[in-house]
């Protein structure tokens, strides 16, 4: 187990470094109950290589490769590669590669490639490549590019990357940004009072 000895003082809170490379060290981290359950988890920093599967507390700084599956807290800063499946709570700080899925809470700044699926709640900032997917809450700005479907809350913006575009999103609605250089969308969807539904040409 590769585990640095130096500690740095932040404040009153103590901040620890860990490097891990394998699904092994993983392990070793749960039979050390610095993961799963343990309020050890808070404050750490993690580097991952490929395949990783890591759970987290808050307030941690996270590096991963790709394939990786992360679970984390809030006010977390997240990197990773490609393929990945991220699983947070509010306040964090994400940015990935390509065809990751991305789950968080509020107040979430999230930049991604393309081929991307992205669940989010209140005030966040999505920065997006192409043919992603993304479910918004309130007060949401979301950067994206063609051929995405995106469906948001209230008071929420688009703002298309390959062709300049600013599109107010109706509450409820799921649209899909038209093919590359075109501008517009068309309608996929719609919910009203719980129920979905979906226009007929």
């Amino acid at each position: 187990m590769e585990r640095q000895d130096a500690k740095e003082e932040k404040g009153s809170e103590e901040t620890h470094y860990f490097l891990t490379h394998t699904q092994a060290k993983i392990r070793v981290l749960k039979e050390n109950n610095l993961i799963a359950g343990s309020e050890d988890r808070d404050f750490w920093m993690f580097k991952t290589h490929d395949g990783c599967k890591l759970t987290a507390g808050s307030a941690c700084t996270i590096k991963a490769g790709m394939e990786c599956i992360i679970f984390a807290g809030s006010s977390c800063n997240i990197k990773t590669s490609h393929e990945c499946n991220i699983h947070t709570s509010h306040s964090n700080i994400i940015g990935t590669a390509n065809r990751c899925n991305i789950f968080v809470g509020d107040d979430c700044t999230i930049r991604t490639g393309e081929n991307c699926h992205i669940d989010a709640g209140d005030d966040c900032n999505i920065d997006t490549g192409y043919e992603c997917y993304i479910t918004v809450g309130d007060d949401v700005v979301v950067k994206a590019s063609w051929g995405s479907t995106i469906k948001g809350g209230k008071n929420c913006l688009v703002i298309r990357r390959d062709v300049y575009e600013v599109i107010e999103l109706v509450e409820g609605q799921t649209i899909k940004l038209n093919s590359y250089g075109v501008k517009g969308f068309t309608v996929e969807a719609i919910e009203i009072e719980g129920k979905i539904f979906k226009p007929s040409f």
